[in-house]
């Protein structure tokens, strides 16, 4: 009896653990493999990308090439869903001069391994590297300008604090893990058990690219002021955007005059000398 009493002193602890991390892990990542099309189905050239990542996985993206590029757009997409999901995204940035490279997270597409925090950064600077590799190909050094949705937000900021990039544009951006758990599951308590954190608010201040901030007060699964806070906690330059419309990543089309303000803030980065 006594060994069963002290056993359970570590088993159910050990159980609680467990627990806490799979709630943490759905909670936060939700990857899909469905193969939704390709930007073919749209009349799209592009190129099957393939980046090897410095944990040893192999993921995958598109990348779109233009011979007059006067930029590059690397785009990390939100929690759900993989780039099949987001052919929208691709047919709208392809108007601009820039290329762009749209890649899948570990676990999601046809991306090897299992998202994750130190994943997703891994996938992040693998991406930065494979752009870096193009534009070697091509004796170019061309500006590079990434974009993050919801999450993707987060691990658009984390390539910003390691890597050279000349314009960020966050959308729909929580200000940290710790604190979104603290808002909507303190029950959890996040404070204690929190082990992915995308602590965004404490990066922003120390990024001095231009900035775009967008977020909408609709949005019910990351909240407004949480965008806000971002915004004002981030270094100039930047500018602030509100969208319409909940909590989703097809801003172009929910909100009236936004991609002709992204289209503004990217001309004016491609456009600034170096």
């Amino acid at each position: 009896m006594i060994y069963t009493f002290i056993a359970s002193l570590f088993v159910v602890p050990l159980l609680i653990y467990v627990l806490f991390r799979v709630a943490e892990f759905k909670l936060i990542y939700e990857p899909s493999r469905l193969d939704a099309g390709d930007p073919s189905s749209v009349g799209l050239s592009f190129e099957d990308a393939w980046m090897e990542t410095g944990n040893g996985r192999r993921i995958h993206g598109w990348w779109f090439e233009k011979k007059e590029a006067r930029g590059t757009i690397i785009h990390c997409h939100g929690n759900a869903d993989n780039i099949t999901q987001r052919l929208w995204f691709a047919e709208q940035v392809n108007k601009l001069p820039v290329n762009v490279l749209m890649y899948d997270y570990q676990g999601y597409g046809k991306s090897e391994g299992r998202p994750g925090l130190q994943a997703t950064r891994h996938d992040g600077i693998a991406a930065y590297d494979f752009v870096m590799g193009k534009q070697q190909e091509r004796e170019e050094c061309l500006p590079i300008i990434v974009i993050g949705q919801s999450l993707g937000g987060a691990t658009a900021i984390e390539l910003a604090s390691e890597r050279e990039v000349k314009g960020l544009i966050i959308e729909s951006t929580f200000t940290s893990i710790k604190l979104m758990g603290r808002r909507f599951y303190p029950f959890l308590l996040p404070g204690v058990f929190t082990t992915i954190t995308y602590d965004s608010l404490a990066k922003v201040p120390h990024l001095h690219m231009p900035k775009l901030f967008a977020h909408s007060r609709d949005d019910r699964k990351i909240p407004f002021d949480m965008g806000r806070e971002l915004y004002e906690a981030a270094a100039e330059p930047k500018q602030w955007v509100e969208l319409q419309g909940g909590h989703g990543e097809e801003s172009f089309k929910q909100t009236q005059g936004y991609f002709e303000l992204v289209e503004k803030f990217v001309m004016t980065v491609v456009n600034k000398p170096s």
